[in-house]
């Protein structure tokens, strides 16, 4: 006797926002954080790096959406490629999409405005990035996610 239709333990397709990915957004960033931006952008070019932007402010929906797709893919990568391919087919295109190294947090300061991420190559010798943070009122407050600064002026 066949196992019965599989429900897919409830995960459906994730429906992507409008524009996916989200276009990069330093305009959604508070004053303060666009100058403290500003400013570890042209210490990690005067230090030698190559500076590269790499998200800024997000909505609420797409912090959201980013999360749904992180939680969704903990799940479906656990199953058998033959287990509701659809759903997995869904959910393995939004995570290649979006390159999730971190779990997203439910409510983001990229949302409030004030975080942002980004790398910076190879500083010169003896030059730390904290440092030149730090020197912009920047911090990376997120233990493990080292391209995300915060503004805390």
């Amino acid at each position: 006797m066949a196992d019965p239709p599989d429900d897919c333990d409830g995960v459906e397709l994730i429906t992507a926002p409008d524009v996916d990915p989200a276009p990069l957004d330093r305009t959604g960033l508070t004053p303060a954080t666009r100058t403290a931006l500003a400013c570890l952008e042209a210490a990690v070019e005067a230090n030698g790096g190559m500076f590269a932007l790499r998200s800024a402010y997000r909505s609420q929906a797409y912090q959201d959406h980013l999360r749904e797709v992180w939680d969704k893919h903990q799940i479906v990568v656990e199953w058998p490629s033959t287990r509701c391919p659809e759903v997995q087919a869904n959910v393995l295109a939004e995570w290649e999409r979006h390159g999730l190294g971190y779990q997203p947090a439910r409510r983001s300061r990229h949302s409030s405005g004030v975080a942002f991420d980004a790398n910076w190559g190879t500083l010169n010798a003896g030059v730390s990035i904290d440092d030149l943070a730090e020197a912009c009122s920047l911090s990376r407050p997120v233990p493990g996610d080292p391209t995300h600064f915060e503004y805390g002026g």
